[in-house]
Order: structure tokens, then sequence, then C-alpha cells
């Protein structure tokens, strides 16, 4: 049996059986790969934490350093990616690229999302604002891109 994220808005998927792209999970065999992916990002300056969450808020796979409380932030990460993304509609921007917020003890938040068909996850990373940031940026989006063929709706 699914079990629905806390989150789910019955109301938004009135029409909805079950919203699929809340279970998603690595294919079999894939897992090491998915993590060797992910692993790239270690070897830059700065690099922190990687997480790539399901649209229920669940870890599929990741990489943290000193930042256990990362995997529990993935419901939330998504309502962030939702709210930008009607905001830029509102303000006429065009879809999300990405999110990159800087805190105020110089660490960045970077956030990407994919959506295609009922196939929706997204990849954070968390790195110093002295690392190489935009290498992070476009190490992110080729991952983003790469990791649709190892993961799967179950």
């Amino acid at each position: 049996a699914y079990l629905k994220n806390e989150n789910y808005m019955e109301d938004d998927h009135a029409n909805d059986q079950i919203d699929q792209e809340y279970f998603l999970e690595v294919k079999p065999g894939q897992r090491e790969v998915v993590e060797e992916k992910l692993s790239h990002l270690k070897k830059l300056k700065g690099f922190l934490s990687v997480g790539v969450f399901s649209a229920g808020g669940e870890i599929i796979a990741g990489i943290y350093n000193h930042l256990e409380k990362f995997e529990q932030t993935g419901d939330l990460m998504f309502d962030m990616v939702e709210k930008t993304q009607k905001i830029l509609k509102i303000l006429e921007f065009g879809p999300c690229n990405m999110i990159d917020i800087t805190a105020e003890k110089d660490q960045h938040l970077l956030v990407q999302s994919y959506h295609r068909g009922n196939l929706h996850y997204i990849v954070a990373v968390i790195c110093s604002a002295d690392g190489e940031t935009k290498t992070f940026k476009n190490h992110l989006g080729q991952i983003v891109s790469i990791l649709v063929e190892y993961l799967k709706v179950r």
C-alpha cells in the first residue's frame, strides 16, 4: 500500500487515483551509479552535501557532510520550488531553472527540479560561498538531466 505524503493536497489532485510522482526510487542495481554521479561534486571546493529527493520529500540518494538534517528538508524544498514557480508565472519570467539561496553563514543552497510526465524529483546541493558556486551550478544541471535514466516511479 502506498502512503500519501502528509503535505499531499487532496484538492490539487482531486482527479488522481494516486499521485505516482510521490513514489520514486532508484532502478534496481543503479544505486551505485547514482551515488557515483553525485560523488563528482565532492571533488569541488566548498562541497558540503547533495541530495536527490522525490516529490514526496523522500531522500532517494545523497552524500552528506556534517548536515544530517539535510535529508529532513525534502518536502520543504518541493514547497519552495512550487512557490517559486508560481511567483515566476505571475511575474511572467518563465519557468524556474534553479534556485540559489545564500545564507548568512556564507553557504549556498542550490536546488534544481526535474518534472516530465510522472517523473518528478529535485537535486539539492549545499556548498560554502568560498567554493566554486558557478561550477556547482553547471554540474547540478548536468546531474539533474543524467539521473532521469536511473530513476523510476514505483
